[in-house]
């Protein structure tokens, strides 16, 4: 679906059939819808879990944004700096951003499984999972083939800038 307050051009919601709160973790399912859209145009996907972490509609959705150029570095100028991080396995992060974050490399095209493991123990590294039956806390995740990035929030904004 075209997003109706797209701030990029061709900027796409993958949402839920049925209403699912925004701020509940991302399942199997939604990383399949993600896949399958991603498999396709060659972009980045990327998920506001909640208010506080950007989400400006309560009902579940992840977005994608197509690459104009088709190029991830010019298109993510984070991901030059993430094609320099070591590619091992393990929860990796920027030693030049000072705020909290993990960063996870993909060595092969990963399974919706796979994926799932691996934003569940981001979220575990960063303490952002809550009980089993709350939801988790407020945090972004930004993904593209070969690696997925979660950062932790407590604002929906940085400072007085406008909110996202």
């Amino acid at each position: 679906m075209l997003n109706k307050y797209n701030v990029f051009e061709n900027h796409l919601l993958i949402i839920t059939e049925d209403f699912v709160p925004q701020e509940e973790l991302l399942t199997r399912d939604d990383w399949q819808a993600g896949f399958n859209v991603l498999r396709r145009i060659n972009g980045f996907l990327f998920y506001n879990s909640g208010a506080a972490a950007g989400a400006s509609q309560p009902h579940k959705h992840l977005q994608l944004v197509p690459f104009a150029h088709n190029s991830q570095e010019m298109a993510l100028p984070i991901a030059k700096l993430i094609a320099l991080l070591p590619d091992q396995d393990g929860i990796l992060t920027l030693p030049q951003f000072k705020f909290d974050h993990g960063i996870i490399k993909f060595k092969q095209t990963l399974d919706v499984t796979e994926t799932d493991d691996r934003y569940r123990s981001l979220l575990e590294k960063l303490d952002l999972l809550g009980a089993e039956d709350q939801r988790p806390k407020p945090h972004n995740v930004i993904m593209v083939e070969d690696w997925m990035m979660v950062v932790p929030r407590c604002l929906d904004r940085y400072k007085k800038s406008i909110p996202h």
